[in-house]
């Protein structure tokens, strides 16, 4: 679909750029624009004005080129007539406003004025070692593209991957210290959030929509010998839930500690080496060259030796 441009220009102070502009959408379509001129890591105001209900979503070009499947949005609101957002935004600085009106059954029309403001860059927060960990064993395990773990603060409500950075918020980390019973569950709980959200990224981009993130979450977890973790975060919000003062996750997908979610992992791992035997494909394909060699001499039993080969031989294609 063509897309309008819209780019934010300066007015007087060099630090704020706004544009407005004027999108008009079919009844069961959907249109966009392409902003231009976004301060990178500020902030974006948007002023919305639309004749009827329909749906506003913000996303960087490259989730934008998946729409109308399931993209990682960082706005996404039902408009019902006006609606004032502000959003903070990653280094990225291509991103596409989308206006939905595949549900309505009326052509809307919708104004828009945009304000982006730069912010004074504040130095990244130190990584917990616990993260620094997990990363260096993804970097061994599994080719990423160059996936980075950032801590922010505040930060998303659940982690979530934006650009080629996992954003883990200091704010979420403080609120399940602050809720959960013990150190081992909230540390179980961090962990599984994360895996859960690098999960969800990988099936977002390469996956099959018969996995589910929070599978492809608890076989990583497996893999990395966080077995016990993942149980004991599942155990406790399969029963008590998130907390009712945690900030809801808007971001399309499972919650990663949703009950739902929880009695799911709950179920896989009852049987380990069976759901890392069903997550092999799309474990396999990411696997770095050494991983797939350690595999190949010792031959796990969740582990198919000629799909482990045929992994193998196609990196060495690549090459």
């Amino acid at each position: 679909m063509n897309l309008q441009r819209a780019t934010l220009k300066a007015e007087g102070d060099d630090r704020e750029r706004t544009s407005r502009l004027r999108l008009q959408v079919a009844a069961g379509n959907w249109t966009g624009a392409a902003l231009r001129g976004l301060p990178l890591g500020g902030s974006l105001r948007i002023e919305a004005q639309s004749d009827g209900p329909l749906r506003l979503l913000l996303a960087d070009a490259e989730s934008h080129d998946s729409f109308p499947g399931p993209i990682d949005a960082l706005f996404d609101r039902q408009v019902e007539a006006a609606m004032v957002a502000e959003i903070t935004l990653p280094r990225s600085e291509d991103y596409v406003l989308i206006a939905d009106n595949r549900s309505g059954t009326a052509p809307r029309e919708v104004l828009l004025a945009l304000r982006g403001r730069t912010q004074d860059a504040a130095p990244p927060l130190p990584l917990p070692h616990q993260f620094k960990v997990l990363q260096t064993q993804l970097d061994a395990a599994f080719d990423l593209d160059g996936l980075t773990l950032r801590l922010d603060d505040p930060g998303p409500p659940r982690p979530r991957v934006i650009g080629r950075e996992l954003v883990v918020g200091q704010a979420l980390i403080a609120q399940l210290t602050a809720d959960l019973p013990d150190a081992e569950t909230t540390r179980g709980a961090i962990l599984f959030a994360i895996i859960h959200a690098l999960a969800s990224d990988l099936l977002l981009r390469r996956g099959p929509a018969s996995i589910l993130p929070e599978h492809l979450a608890a076989a990583l977890m497996v893999l990395f010998n966080q077995i016990g973790a993942a149980r004991r975060q599942a155990t406790y919000f399969a029963t008590e839930g998130a907390a009712p003062s945690m900030v809801p996750d808007s971001a399309p997908g499972t919650d990663p500690f949703a009950p739902t979610t929880a009695r799911a992992v709950h179920r896989r791992l009852k049987d380990p080496q069976a759901l890392l035997t069903a997550m092999q494909d799309i474990l396999l394909a990411r696997m770095r060259p050494a991983t797939l060699d350690r595999l190949q001499r010792e031959s796990p039993a969740w582990a198919d030796p000629r799909r482990v080969a045929a992994a193998r031989a196609a990196l060495d294609r690549r090459d």
